[in-house]
Order: C-alpha cells, then sequence, then structure tokens
C-alpha cells in the first residue's frame, strides 16, 4: 500500500528536517534539541516560517521551578476560591 506524501502549499512553511538543517547551519555538529528546550522553540519557528525574535520563550524549567511554580499557582488559586466563597456563603445562608 502506497502511502501519500504530505505537501505543504505554504512556501514559508518548512518541514522538520529542512528547519533542522537551517537550524544547524554553520555549526561544527549537528545537533536535534529536545522537546520544550529553546532551540526546540527556534526550529519550531522555522518550520511556521517565523523569525527567531518571534519565537523566543522562556527555556524549560528544572524539576524544583516546576514545584515552586505549581504550588504557587495552588496557593493563588486557594485564595480565589476562598474569596468567591465569602461573595457566596451570605447568599446561601439566605436561601437564595
Amino acid at each position: 500500500m502506497k502511502t501519500k506524501k504530505r505537501t505543504i502549499h505554504n512556501n514559508n512553511h518548512k518541514t522538520w528536517i529542512q528547519a533542522l538543517r537551517e537550524h544547524n547551519r554553520g555549526k561544527p555538529s549537528w545537533c536535534i534539541p529536545r522537546r520544550g528546550s529553546a532551540d526546540h522553540i527556534l526550529v519550531t519557528a522555522i518550520m511556521r516560517g517565523e523569525s527567531s525574535a518571534q519565537a523566543q520563550k522562556a527555556p524549560m524549567l528544572t524539576k524544583g521551578e516546576k514545584t515552586y511554580q505549581t504550588s504557587i499557582s495552588a496557593i493563588e488559586h486557594r485564595e480565589k476560591v476562598k474569596a468567591w466563597a465569602r461573595k457566596i456563603r451570605p447568599l446561601t445562608r439566605r436561601g437564595l
């Protein structure tokens, strides 16, 4: 059974390999960036036809930094829920 080759109709879009070749051009060794890393974001931006300035994003967080961010967001969410409960408590007491 033959498989169809995917064609990209927009000239700005490139395949993963084409974007990798462009990203690695002029480097002494070829690298395939890990998913989520800053280089991976640049390669996907090249695939979409964006400039590297548009593709700048914060690099991956370490496990400790992720844990810290998760705990901070959980505390913020808890505070929002408490504030919402304070607003709604008088209404529920009145039987509305």
